[in-house]
C-alpha cells in the first residue's frame, strides 16, 4: 500500500491573481479510505483572482479521485473555495496563513471535509471576501480553529 504524508511547507508565497482560469489556490485530496496524513503549512500567503459567485460557493461537492488520475482537470472549473481545499485527511495544520482576494468572492477561503485532527491557527483573510464564511467544515472531527 502506498501513502503520502508528514510533509512541511514553509514561507511560501503564492499570486494567482493574474490567473483568471485558476479558481483557487491548493487542492488535498486523499480518497475515502485512504486518507493523506501529517502536512503542515506555515507561514503561507496566497493571493487568488476572486470573483466568483453564490452559486459557486453552494457547490456542495467535488468530484472524487477515486480511479482516476489525480490531476486538477478532475475536479471542474468551478471550485466552491477559494484557497485551501483539504479532503480525506488526518493531522492537518495550516498556521500563519494570509489569503488575499483581489475581486468580490463569496465563497469561503477555505474549505475541509471528511478531516480528523485539524488545526488552524493564526489565519487572516484580506481583500474582499464578502461570504458569511470564510472557513467551510463538513464531517471534520477532534478540530481546533484559533487565533482567525
Amino acid at each position: 500500500m502506498q501513502a503520502m504524508g508528514n510533509m512541511q511547507f514553509n514561507n511560501i508565497s503564492v499570486d494567482n491573481s493574474a490567473l483568471t482560469n485558476v479558481p483557487c489556490g491548493v487542492v488535498i485530496s486523499g480518497v475515502p479510505g485512504h486518507y493523506i496524513e501529517g502536512l503542515a503549512f506555515h507561514n503561507i500567503t496566497f493571493r487568488v483572482p476572486g470573483g466568483c459567485t453564490t452559486e459557486d460557493a453552494a457547490i456542495q461537492e467535488l468530484p472524487s479521485f477515486v480511479d482516476q488520475r489525480p490531476e486538477f482537470s478532475v475536479l471542474g472549473e468551478k471550485m466552491p473555495f477559494s484557497a485551501f481545499y483539504a479532503r480525506h485527511v488526518r493531522h492537518l495544520r495550516l498556521s500563519e496563513i494570509t489569503i488575499t482576494t483581489t475581486c468580490h468572492d463569496v465563497r469561503p477561503a477555505i474549505f475541509c471535509e471528511d478531516a480528523d485532527g485539524l488545526d488552524i491557527g493564526n489565519v487572516s483573510f484580506t481583500g474582499m471576501f464578502t461570504g458569511s464564511e470564510k472557513i467551510r467544515l463538513v464531517n471534520v472531527i477532534n478540530s481546533r480553529i484559533n487565533g482567525n
